[in-house]
């Protein structure tokens, strides 16, 4: 019955464009596969860990931590892990690349993926697969990326422009930062809040130096209450 299980798994599990026959014979080339078939069937894993080096050695111990998942079928002797074919090396990119298809996101692709096969390093050759295809970065923002710089022309004289923002302090306190954009000259001030309680801070400096023909501010949450209008 167990092995009647294991064949029924494995008639369900082939990729599209992938077949029984290519699967074995791949399994057969495959050695890191090959030696954890004969550990499955002797049970002599830290033997076959031993015989293991480099990347082989790598792979083994990561199927050796999930032995409990491991199955072969007798019939075509594929390693199949629960419900899903363990894909020999040789046809892991060609796997992933049929999942991702459509262009799916990385999430969707790798669900994708795990509906029917799993190898170790799944998540990373799935990854590289997505970053490196050319679609996918044509209609993709790289994570970095951001808008060109929009320069502020320079002000006639000194006070007219001013840029003013918060800096939180580690005391739980802020800093109220007020630069000149003509001369860089700034004022600081030192708000318990970035509430009203600042406003006459404000009215303080602009008491002092003068009102300027524009505030400018990045538009948070700060600036867009009633006091500072």
């Amino acid at each position: 019955m167990a092995e009647e299980y294991v064949n029924f798994t494995l008639s369900n599990a082939i990729p599209r464009s992938l077949t029984i026959k290519e699967i074995e014979h791949e399994t057969a080339k495959d050695k890191t596969l090959q030696l954890c078939i004969s550990a499955i069937k002797t049970n002599k894993w830290h033997t076959i860990q031993r015989q293991a080096s480099g990347t082989t050695k790598k792979d083994i111990e990561s199927l050796f931590k999930l032995r409990d998942q491991l199955s072969v079928s007798v019939k075509n002797d594929i390693l199949l892990r629960d419900h899903r074919i363990v894909i020999p090396k040789s046809l892991q990119q060609r796997a992933v690349d049929i999942a991702h298809e459509g262009h799916q996101g990385v999430i969707k692709t790798k669900q994708l993926v795990r509906m029917k096969v799993w190898f170790p390093g799944l998540d990373h050759i799935v990854e590289e697969t997505i970053a490196s295809g050319l679609p996918c970065q044509a209609s993709t923002l790289e994570k970095d990326a951001f808008a060109p710089l929009s320069m502020s022309k320079l002000p006639q004289g000194a006070w007219q422009e001013i840029s003013v923002d918060f800096k939180e302090l580690p005391t739980g306190e802020y800093l109220m930062v007020v630069i000149d954009d003509y001369s860089r000259f700034p004022v600081i001030e030192v708000t318990k809040s970035t509430s009203a309680k600042s406003v006459p801070k404000l009215d303080t400096i602009f008491a002092t130096y003068d009102i300027p023909v524009i505030v400018r501010t990045d538009n948070g949450p700060p600036f867009n209450r009633g006091e500072f209008s």
